[in-house]
């Protein structure tokens, strides 16, 4: 009977963690976002493992504390402690004891747990060592790590930390997943094309475009895999097996549609992708495209509303686009429609997708390279970023060539705006 009003008393507490981490999660949190799902993660990760009895396998005589004590302290502040990530400009950076940089710290005062990480380095932690960094820092809450007063360090957790490293997080962490779609890209060459739609206010006038230089373009939408490979998250909306029965992988924290579009993902999100991607690799930069860039690309070389179509041909449309009337009102694969001329799927209709540029008046007046990301009246930073594309909720009119989405603030999300990339050689 003990066992079992224990087992209840460990599930009342999964049930009240997920109904707190949702409101914690409500909340803005600025640039840390990020940041602070994955150790929403994790510590879900750990909640849920020691609710299963996961720390029956951990020797803990050596350190003189039973299991039933380890589940009661760690459980308390599992539930309790908020989270925080920080970076240049927030209150509690740089994150440090005594004036010692640190990648996290915990603080515990009357009625407030916390768990305050540096943005930055935590992200370049390996997914293993961002399990043992953070339940370093709930131990130190729980009071099962007690510090040296001379020595800063935490033998009691370390010995933890060890057997984590050893039995615990080879069942937590997230194991490698099959290759899916690939991130390919295909050379756009350098030319001209007459810009905009005259069906459109926010389209006029046309206007003649060159662009000067060759630059690459991914073939699809960053697809929810590939998000996952760079921040081990998804932060999409679909991303049920019912929206992705042939692709569907669940992974511990969440699921992923594998193949289909990574969405709910802001402008500013899409920076820090691209900010890890370019760390990688010593060989591209890689960049959201300009407006231009993409108009040009989605004609590939064609002076009709669609690539394959000048006129709204149910029949053409079904077959070649994901939009209002064939999409049902979710993403699919990010290779289940046909490609342009040049390669490139999606490039009109399925999904919003994000482009470099501030949403600038056009002129009449021939342009080269355009590249708009200053108003003239101060800081761009905030100002609404030109979407393109159309969507799968979109009817066909929204999904022309020339049709340019709303001005859309970098901060926003949506369940029909995602993202492709355009690079460069170095």
């Amino acid at each position: 009977m003990r066992i079992k009003i224990k087992n209840m008393l460990l599930a009342m507490a999964v049930v009240i963690f997920a109904i707190q981490a949702w409101a914690a999660g409500s909340e803005g949190r600025g640039g840390g976002d990020l940041c602070e799902d994955r150790i929403q993660i994790i510590r879900t990760d750990f909640q849920s493992w020691i609710a299963n009895g996961g720390a029956n396998n951990l020797d803990l005589t050596k350190i003189n504390f039973s299991v039933d004590y380890y589940n009661t302290k760690m459980l308390g502040e599992l539930l309790i402690a908020k989270i925080r990530c920080v970076g240049p400009g927030d209150a509690g950076y740089p994150v440090n004891i005594n004036g010692t940089a640190k990648t996290c710290i915990f603080e515990k005062s009357a009625g407030l747990s916390q768990v305050i990480c540096d943005i930055d380095k935590f992200q370049k932690n390996s997914e293993t060592d961002q399990y043992v960094l953070i339940h370093h820092e709930y131990a130190g809450l729980s009071g099962i790590e007690i510090p040296d007063a001379d020595v800063s360090t935490y033998e009691i957790s370390n010995q933890i930390s060890g057997f984590l490293q050893d039995q615990v997080i080879k069942k937590l962490a997230v194991k490698p997943l099959q290759k899916n779609v690939p991130m390919t890209f295909v050379t756009i060459k350098a030319g001209s094309f007459l810009m905009g739609d005259e069906d459109f206010p926010q389209s006029q006038p046309r206007h003649d475009v060159t662009l000067t230089k060759d630059f690459e373009m991914q073939t699809t939408v960053v697809t929810q895999k590939q998000w996952y490979d760079v921040f081990g998250n998804n932060p999409s909306f679909f991303q049920e097996k019912m929206y992705c029965p042939e692709s569907f992988m669940p992974f511990l924290g969440g699921n992923l549609c594998a193949d289909n579009p990574v969405e709910n993902v802001s402008w500013d999100d899409v920076q820090l992708f691209i900010a890890k991607l370019n760390e990688k690799d010593q060989k591209y930069i890689y960049r959201l495209p300009t407006e231009a860039e993409f108009e040009y690309a989605a004609r590939a070389g064609t002076k009709t509303k669609y690539w394959f179509s000048d006129d709204y041909d149910d029949t053409k449309l079904n077959n070649n686009v994901w939009y209002y009337y064939n999409a049902s009102f979710q993403t699919h694969s990010a290779v289940s429609q046909t490609a342009n001329p040049w390669g490139l799927h999606d490039m009109q209709g399925h999904i919003w997708q994000w482009t470099k540029d501030v949403f600038c008046g056009y002129s009449p007046d021939k342009q080269t390279d355009p590249d708009c990301q200053d108003l003239g009246y101060g800081p761009s930073l905030n100002y609404g970023r030109v979407v393109r594309g159309g969507g799968f909720n979109d009817y066909a009119m929204h999904l022309q060539a020339g049709y340019r989405g709303r001005a859309t603030l970098p901060n926003n999300r949506h369940n029909a705006l995602g993202f492709r990339l355009a690079r460069t050689a170095k």
